[in-house]
């Protein structure tokens, strides 16, 4: 995207979607790569009052109805793709490499590695629904199928399928 369509959206997506959803669209469109400090000390720091009754409030009790009424529609195809649409190799660069989860880890004290404390969550979460030989389990939204995965390591099957 270039710099002059990037900086022509920022007010529009601000008006349209709020000024933090306007600046995190901002920084992502960045050509430069985002530096991770940055982006997390930007997300999570304290923001002034002002800012944060805007973002909680938004949109404006005038901006609502207009905004509500118009036929601005994000395209949502092109919000999936951009999202989930790209390689593997770009996903293997920061989720573990076992089960591929798509969800935070469990990191206990101790616990240093990804690989570690995504097995943690599994084995929790194995605990929790405890499956058994034979049971049927639907596992909705599965990505890569990873709790599938460990289920079945853990009940010995080799039949089940993810969707």
């Amino acid at each position: 995207m270039g710099p002059l369509l990037r900086k022509a959206l920022f007010p529009l997506e601000g008006l349209v979607y709020g000024p933090a959803y306007a600046g995190l669209q901002h920084l992502i469109r960045s050509p430069e790569p985002i530096e991770p400090g940055f982006a997390w000390k930007l997300i999570t720091c304290e923001k002034p009052p002002v800012y944060s009754d805007v973002c909680e409030h938004w949109p404006l009790r005038p901006l609502r109805w207009p905004l509500l009424h118009a036929k601005i529609k994000q395209d949502h195809a092109i919000g999936i793709a951009e999202h989930y649409d790209v390689s593997n190799d770009f996903y293997e660069l920061f989720l573990d490499k076992k089960y591929i989860f798509y969800t935070c880890a469990d990191f206990p004290p101790g616990c240093q590695s990804l690989e570690d404390a995504q097995q943690n969550k599994a084995d929790f979460i194995l605990d929790l629904i405890n499956p058994q030989p034979g049971d049927t389990i639907l596992e909705l939204g599965c990505g890569w199928g990873a709790m599938l995965k460990r289920i079945q390591e853990h009940t010995g099957e080799k039949n089940a399928t993810a969707n």
